[in-house]
């Protein structure tokens, strides 16, 4: 480890010691699919107290018992790519578009200014119609599957529940 690497860790180490001594933390490690449980290091940080929320787990465990579920949100997981693909490709074009007029000169610089506001709205457009669009994937999802009203989920609710996490730390 660089002398550097070593210093920002201590740091850190001082900055978040404790923070969970005598209270109560709830934490998901930056690998928490594939690496939940390797959190170890970051427990020690946070002192006593922390829980990791092991919420990857849990989802695994909400989709094996509701195979309707995992079907529905494997379709609904496809539905999010695909118009997150839409978005890459109208954002490229309208950011592609500002680009290339900030690097055109021109005689009239109001027409300039013009042109870049305009290309700045339409990529902000892009932006506003993608959270738009995926709140409106969401809520049909939700429509769909009345997770949040599904008995099967109850218990993998209460674990993650602020009340729940606070009984078991």
């Amino acid at each position: 480890m660089h002398q550097q690497d070593r210093h920002r860790r201590r740091r850190d180490s001082r900055d978040t010691r404790g923070l969970a001594d005598g209270g109560r933390a709830a934490v998901t490690n930056a690998g928490w699919q594939l690496r939940e449980s390797e959190d170890t290091e970051l427990l020690e940080v946070m002192g006593n107290g922390a829980r990791n929320l092991e919420l990857y787990r849990r989802w695994n465990e909400v989709m094996d018992a509701d195979p309707e579920l995992a079907e529905e949100f494997g379709r609904h997981s496809a539905r999010l790519a695909e118009h997150q693909l839409l978005y890459e490709i109208r954002l490229n074009a309208a950011l592609g578009c500002f680009h290339t007029l900030w690097r055109r000169r021109v005689q009239d610089p109001t027409l300039h200014d013009g042109a870049l506001t305009a290309a700045l709205a339409a990529a902000r457009d892009v932006d506003d119609w993608h959270l738009y669009q995926t709140g409106v994937l969401q809520r049909e999802f939700a429509a769909r599957t009345r997770a949040a009203a599904s008995a099967r989920n109850a218990r993998s609710r209460s674990i993650i529940s602020s009340r729940s996490i606070s009984e078991r730390m």
